[in-house]
């Protein structure tokens, strides 16, 4: 080989090598990303599933709240209540008077709020009505959830649902 074409060859191996490390370094970027959001997404799930099974078993004419504030009596007559508080979802328990975290702090929930659907109350008929309207509580739960310390708003999930009771009022 000459010169040249030992430098030509050398030229082209590093144009390939470049080209092959652009696309590894996308790659990794990308999966990175992914993870990072499948593990957000878990998260937010996990936080859903605890509202969820909890507002099913509520009494849905005690649903009260609006924002970021959403309250109401479970099964056992405890007074519940979740709220945003700094970027962390909290459940207070009445009595006794516990407050804990539902979400994990490798989160930060950005916005969210509770749209209240009570039986009843909300098509103008008195609560003392009796309770054979067809009509559950219902709750609908939108959030933005974004991985801790990030800034990036691709990074941030937009998540809404919808939580069902399936108790009107406790038996008397």
């Amino acid at each position: 080989f000459t010169f040249i074409e030992t430098l030509v060859s050398v030229t082209m191996f590093l144009i390939l090598l470049g080209a092959v490390a652009g696309i590894f370094t996308t790659f990794t970027r990308q999966q990175r990303s992914g993870l990072t959001r499948a593990t957000l997404l878990g998260e937010a799930q996990n936080a859903v599933e605890v509202l969820d099974r909890e507002v099913r078993t509520g009494f849905s004419n005690t649903f009260s709240g609006s924002g970021s504030n959403f309250g109401f009596k479970n099964q056992n007559g405890v007074l519940i209540s979740y709220q945003l508080s700094g970027t962390r979802i909290m459940r207070r328990a009445i009595p006794p008077d516990v407050t804990l975290p539902i979400t994990s702090s490798a989160m930060d929930i950005r916005s969210l709020e509770f749209a209240v659907r009570t039986p009843g109350v909300d098509r103008g008929i008195a609560p003392q009505v009796p309770l054979l309207t067809g009509e559950q509580g219902r709750v609908t739960v939108r959030m933005r959830v974004c991985p801790k310390d990030i800034d990036d708003d691709r990074q941030c999930l937009q998540l809404q649902t919808t939580l069902t009771s399936r108790q009107y009022a406790p038996a008397f």
